[in-house]
C-alpha cells in the first residue's frame, strides 16, 4: 500500500500497489478494509510488486545505466 502521491505513481499502480490519498484518512482506512476482504485480491496485488521490487535492484539499475552509454 502506498499513497496517491506525484512521482510515486510512475512506478505503482493499481495492479501491483493499493494506492490511498494521502490527505485522507478515510481512504487509507477504506483501502485496509478492502485488502483485508479481499485476500485473493492482496495476494495477486503482492505477487506483481513482488516482480517490480526485482526489476529494482542496484544490480539492475547499473544494467540499465550501462546499456544507456
Amino acid at each position: 500500500m502506498a499513497s496517491d502521491f506525484g512521482a510515486i505513481k510512475e512506478v505503482l499502480n493499481e495492479k501491483n500497489s493499493f494506492l490511498f490519498n494521502p490527505e485522507d484518512i478515510n481512504d487509507f482506512i477504506e483501502k485496509i478494509k478492502y485488502i483485508s476482504d479481499n485476500n485473493e485480491k492482496a495476494i495477486k496485488t503482492g505477487k506483481e510488486s513482488l516482480k517490480l521490487v526485482k526489476e529494482y535492484t542496484w544490480e539492475k539499475r547499473a544494467e540499465r545505466v550501462l546499456g544507456f552509454l
